[in-house]
């Protein structure tokens, strides 16, 4: 990832004072983002600094997941000593699936080749930006569903990190629904309500306001597909439009006017009202994308600058898989993956980065419903 939007969450945890005050060194930041060399990049190690300045423009969570690593190994740079967190949790929750005693050695080994060493999957644990972390509610789901007697103080451990999780990507929230409903049904109802109680007082707690422009993402999302506005899914399709409503250009850099209160709130005002303007026009546009988006969840997912006719044929394979859970009677599993991508889908394509924690959930549903064993039980 950039470091212009990395940086701002090392230096964050190290000027973490106070729970949900999100603030850094620019200063600090600059320097760090003229670093050309990636080991000396990963080597670094932001230091607690005074002059600092609130930054808004991003959710807390990361900032609390990179103090962890830095705490756990204050040996390593900030970047190094959170990639290797974000490893470590993959390791972990690898070996709990492969050691699986509902798992057939057939089925641990799908696992192994579909999930823990795929290269799509491991893409996205090494990179050092917090798209990794989705994956927790996802794996709660999961050993909840498949295992008989599930250890609780594995579900404990990963229940305590869960506040976090939620602050990192807000989007996993409503998925939330379903792993709340197996604690109930999986423990006893007290354990349940304390966990509840615990996720919403904590979020509270650690949670920081945001003045996200979510509707420069609704204006960009419009790009995922061919259309007669000329937008593409980039940012800098939502920057041009701002600069051709006001002749003045934004700077997304840290400390650039992207970041003045008084600009954003115009650069939001502009996109919500140049998407309002267009979905007037051509609301099917919306529908149909919005249809697209979330059926490509079900499969690989968007694949950027592939063409309008591979991300449909994306979108078909994730029509098949639909038709496949609801022929299996599977609800809870196409809820729990519906809810996971429709907080996002419904305006932007599902990149791999925004929809990584649904592999894990189709991984499992496909070996532990479609496995190569029961394909070939049934052809006997």
């Amino acid at each position: 990832m950039s470091p212009n939007w990395v940086a701002p969450y090392l230096s964050g945890a190290h000027n973490l004072t106070t729970p949900g005050r999100f603030k850094v060194n620019l200063d600090e930041i600059e320097h760090y983002k003229k670093i050309d060399d990636s080991f000396k990049e990963d080597q670094f190690k932001f230091k607690k600094k005074t002059n600092l300045i609130p930054y808004f423009n991003n959710s807390i969570g990361y900032v609390y997941l990179v103090k962890m690593a830095t705490t756990i190994f204050p040996f390593l740079g900030d970047q190094m000593a959170i990639i290797v967190l974000q490893c470590l949790f993959h390791l972990f929750i690898s070996i709990i699936f492969l050691t699986l005693k509902e798992f057939s050695n057939r089925q641990k080994w799908l696992f192994l080749i579909l999930y823990a060493i795929n290269p799509l999957i491991l893409k996205f644990v090494v990179f050092n930006f917090y798209y990794f972390w989705q994956v927790i509610p996802a794996f709660i789901f999961g050993y909840l569903m498949l295992s008989k007697s599930p250890n609780k103080f594995i579900i404990t451990f990963f229940l305590l990190i869960l506040p976090v999780i939620i602050v990192t990507r807000p989007t996993i929230v409503f998925s939330l629904l379903f792993v709340i409903y197996l604690l109930f049904k999986k423990f006893h109802y007290k354990y349940g309500l304390f966990s509840v109680c615990y996720i919403i007082v904590t979020y509270l707690l650690i949670n920081a306001p945001t003045k996200q422009n979510v509707w420069h993402t609704i204006y960009i999302g419009i790009g995922g597909y061919s259309n007669d506005y000329n937008i593409k899914l980039s940012d800098t399709s939502g920057y041009a439009l701002y600069e051709n409503k006001t002749n003045e250009k934004l700077n997304a850099s840290v400390g650039g006017n992207l970041y003045n209160e008084i600009t954003l709130k115009k650069y939001t005002e502009i996109a919500k009202n140049e998407t309002i303007e267009i979905f007037n026009r051509n609301p099917i546009l919306f529908l149909k994308n919005a249809i697209v988006n979330t059926l490509q969840g079900f499969s690989i997912g968007y694949i950027n600058k592939a063409g309008d006719t591979i991300n449909y044929i994306i979108a078909f394979t994730g029509f098949l898989m639909v038709c496949l859970l609801i022929y299996s009677k599977k609800y809870l599993w196409f809820f729990m993956i519906s809810f996971s991508l429709g907080t996002f889908t419904l305006y932007y394509p599902p990149v791999q980065a925004y929809m990584y924690g649904v592999y894990l959930l189709l991984v499992l549903y496909l070996i532990t419903n479609y496995s190569l064993l029961s394909v070939s039980h049934n052809l006997k």
